[in-house]
């Protein structure tokens, strides 16, 4: 197996090169094949570990930028990819944010659990203002 072919195959989609499959489509195929999209569980065996690191790779190709992760990945792959890049990029688990204390890690697992805080932070935004959206139309829609 050529190990230079998935950074080749990046390398083509990021100077806008039609290429299929798209980094987004790697990423769910490699995390469905490793079997932890769906799985309530984390629990990873070294074939499926490979899988978590292919899509590790192909979201750092793109510097983990949240704004295309949540774009172009459907949310229980959002999920998947982040827990994935604690769990087996830093061999860590996502501890609840009270218990953290970012002095106590090193540079790598300091940014896996920064990145993945700010994604369950802007997810919990996004939903809040969801609903106040949603509770504004449905005060517009009971007045009318």
């Amino acid at each position: 197996l050529d190990g230079t072919l998935l950074d080749r195959h990046l390398v083509a989609c990021e100077s806008n090169r039609y290429e299929e499959p798209s980094p987004s489509q790697l990423i769910v195929g490699f995390l469905e094949s490793s079997g932890i999209v769906s799985s309530q569980e984390f629990v990873l065996k070294s074939k499926p570990e490979m899988f978590v690191r292919l899509a590790l790779r192909v979201a750092s190709n793109w510097e983990w930028k949240l704004d295309w992760i949540e774009e172009r990945l459907p949310f229980s792959v959002q999920k998947a990819l982040l827990v994935g890049l604690i769990t087996v990029g830093v061999k860590a688990l996502p501890v609840p944010v009270a218990d953290f204390d970012l002095d106590k890690v090193d540079g790598a697992e300091a940014m896996a659990y920064v990145l993945y805080y700010r994604w369950v932070a802007r997810g919990l935004l996004k939903a809040n203002s969801f609903k106040a959206s949603t509770k504004k139309l449905g005060e517009t829609l009971s007045s009318a």
